[in-house]
């Protein structure tokens, strides 16, 4: 029960990794927020967390990241009900369009954009916020491997995940006098909706070779579950963590720490 008394705000928490990460921090011993934009999804995040770790413990929150006047009415309504936040995992993606940068319009960029980082911006900047009042903070910024890499037909969700992990570097840089630590998680190729819908695109929406990759992935039992990358965000929440402050981590990297 690391984190006793600690709340925490889960984005993209109502199925996949985002779900996954609302239980372990709860299991934990935190209250959890599971944001996102279907209500019916966070609810079900909620009544899990309920079912497993008692009531009181759980908040649903219908928002969209990408929204400003949602993200705000957000942490309002966690400060009204729990005094505000402690730990902020920012798991809200999107991949975006998967087609050739010649091919890709001007709101296909945008939208990956959107969700990845300037939706990761405004839930840091209201939590820091409550993070700076209490002294303490952890924030933790879901990336992905194709930040490093240049992957054909994956620009815009390349360039928006190699953006959250220097936006971490600096949210590490200005929260650390406030006792905040920010981290960035690559956690793998996840077996989440994500995935399978990445999967099952057309030729006209993804090149074949890249489909390609992705079938394979599920074809050689290469997924990981997302339970597994929930348990090190966890981690990464705890006290334990507090010397990864504006790191870039692979999940195969902590759990090497973790076995140590």
């Amino acid at each position: 029960m690391e984190l006793e008394g600690k709340v925490a705000l889960v984005t993209g928490g109502g199925r996949g990794l985002g779900r996954a990460t609302a239980l372990a921090l709860a299991e934990q011993g935190a209250k959890v927020v599971a944001l996102a934009r279907s209500l019916a999804e966070v609810e079900e995040t909620a009544r899990l967390i309920r079912q497993q770790y008692g009531v009181g413990r759980s908040m649903a929150i219908q928002a969209d990241v990408t929204h400003e006047r949602d993200v705000v009415s957000a942490f309002e309504m966690v400060r009204r009900r729990w005094g505000g936040v402690d730990i902020l995992v920012n798991n809200a993606g999107d991949t975006g369009a998967t087609k050739p940068i010649m091919s890709l319009s001007l709101e296909e960029w945008q939208r990956a954009i959107d969700v990845n980082v300037t939706g990761s911006f405004l839930c840091a900047r209201e939590a820091l916020r409550d993070m700076a009042r209490r002294r303490w903070g952890r924030i933790v910024n879901v990336s992905s491997g194709v930040a490093a890499g240049a992957v054909p037909a994956m620009a815009p969700y390349s360039v928006a995940k190699a953006a959250v992990e220097h936006f971490t570097r600096l949210l590490a840089a200005e929260g650390a006098g406030m006792g905040v630590v920010a981290v960035a998680l690559r956690p793998g190729v996840v077996d989440t909706r994500m995935q399978q819908d990445l999967r099952s695109r057309s030729n006209e929406d993804m090149p074949s070779e890249l489909r390609a990759i992705f079938t394979a992935y599920k074809q050689k039992g290469r997924l990981v579950p997302p339970e597994r990358p929930a348990q090190i965000i966890a981690y990464l929440c705890s006290n334990r963590a507090g010397d990864v402050n504006g790191k870039v981590l692979d999940a195969r990297e902590v759990e090497e720490l973790l076995v140590r």
